[in-house]
């Protein structure tokens, strides 16, 4: 396949303000990698709070073999962000 797949061309990826000042390789978000916040207890200093958020593209998109569930060098969960890129995700489709 001769298109990459980039992440900043994707309808699940996104800015937020606070990161408007990064450059785009590390601000951009991925909408389906969501972590869920949590509170966990340590007997010695108390309740740790966690807020929710979203994991940053340039992870989502790295090959783990412990997490197969990320998007990965082959972009598996890619989608087009505007009309001009159905051809590259019929093209994805096609090489599998």
């Amino acid at each position: 396949m001769t298109e990459t797949l980039l992440c900043k061309d994707c309808k699940h990826s996104f800015r937020q303000w606070s990161d408007w000042w990064l450059p785009p390789s590390i601000a951009l978000r991925c909408r389906l990698k969501h972590v869920d916040a949590k509170t966990t207890v340590d007997p010695v200093t108390g309740p740790k709070h966690e807020d929710a958020y979203y994991e940053r593209c340039s992870v989502a998109r790295q090959s783990w073999a412990s997490k197969p569930e990320n998007c990965g060098d082959r972009a598996q969960y890619w989608q087009p962000k505007h009309k001009t890129g159905l051809f590259k995700l019929i093209a994805k489709q096609k090489h599998g």
